[in-house]
C-alpha cells in the first residue's frame, strides 16, 4: 500500500489517501473532478492515518487538505513493531485484529504509533512467540 498526495489544479487542495495502484486511483478520481489532478507525492508505506493526524490543521473536508509545502518533505514514523510483527506473520490488519480481539482500525493506530493496552501487549507477545 502507498499513501498518495494528489493535488487539484496548481493552487488547489490535496487529497491524502491510500492505494495499491496510485496511478489507477488518480484516473478514478479525475473522472469526478473538474480540475486536473496531479500526484505530488507517494510514500510506499501504510501511514495514511498518521498523515491525516499530522496535517489535521489543514483539513478541509474528509481526506482533502489545504496544501502546505511540508507535505512534500514530511517523513512518516519508522515502521512500528506491531507492523513488523504483522508482516512477519503474513497477516492483514483485519486478520491480526481478529486474533487480538480488537477492531481493524486499532491495528492501524498501533502501526501508526499508538501504544497498545496492557492486555493487547500480552497477546502481541504471545503472537511473537
Amino acid at each position: 500500500m502507498s499513501v498518495y498526495f494528489i493535488r487539484a489544479g496548481k493552487n488547489g487542495p490535496v487529497k491524502i489517501g491510500t492505494s495499491r495502484d496510485v496511478k489507477k486511483r488518480l484516473k478514478s478520481l479525475q473522472t469526478s473532478h473538474h480540475e486536473d489532478l496531479t500526484i505530488i507525492r507517494v510514500i510506499n508505506s501504510a501511514v495514511e492515518w498518521h498523515a491525516h493526524q499530522v496535517f489535521a490543521a489543514f483539513r478541509l473536508k474528509r481526506e482533502w487538505f489545504k496544501y502546505d509545502p511540508s507535505m512534500l518533505t514530511w517523513q512518516p514514523r519508522r515502521e512500528s513493531q506491531v507492523y513488523q510483527l504483522r508482516r512477519s506473520l503474513f497477516l492483514t490488519q483485519e486478520q491480526m485484529a481478529k486474533r487480538l480481539g480488537v477492531h481493524q482500525s486499532m491495528i492501524a493506530r498501533y502501526e501508526a504509533g499508538r501504544v497498545p493496552s496492557k492486555p493487547v501487549l500480552k497477546l502481541l507477545e504471545m503472537l511473537n512467540g
